[in-house]
C-alpha cells in the first residue's frame, strides 16, 4: 500500500469511529434520566442539529413525541406525593437541655 492508500484507509477509520462514537454518547443520553424540565433542551438540540437534512414533517414528529413525554410525566409527577405521618420519640431518647 503506498501513502495515499494508507491515508484513505485512516480517513475511512476516523469516520467510522466517529460515528460509533457519535451513537454511542446519543444511547448514552438516551438512556440517561433527565429531569423534565431538561428534556425540551436536549429535544431541542437534537431536532435542529440536522434542520437542513430533515423535512419539516421529521421535526413536526419529534415536537409531537416530545409533548406526549411531557404529558405522560406530569402524569406521573401527580401521583408521586406521600404523605409520613411524624412519630413521637420515646421518652428515654427524647433531647432535653440539661441543667
Amino acid at each position: 500500500m503506498n501513502q495515499t492508500q494508507v491515508n484513505i484507509v485512516n480517513d475511512k477509520l476516523n469516520n467510522m469511529n466517529k460515528v460509533i462514537y457519535s451513537y454511542t454518547f446519543k444511547v448514552t443520553l438516551d438512556n440517561t434520566i433527565f429531569h423534565s424540565l431538561w428534556r425540551p433542551h436536549v429535544i431541542t438540540l437534537r431536532a435542529f442539529k440536522d434542520l437542513k437534512k430533515l423535512p419539516m414533517e421529521e421535526h413536526l414528529s419529534t415536537l409531537k413525541v416530545h409533548r406526549m413525554k411531557l404529558n405522560k410525566d406530569i402524569g406521573q409527577q401527580k401521583g408521586k406525593f406521600v404523605v409520613l405521618k411524624a412519630h413521637k420519640a420515646p421518652k428515654g431518647l427524647a433531647s432535653k437541655p440539661s441543667r
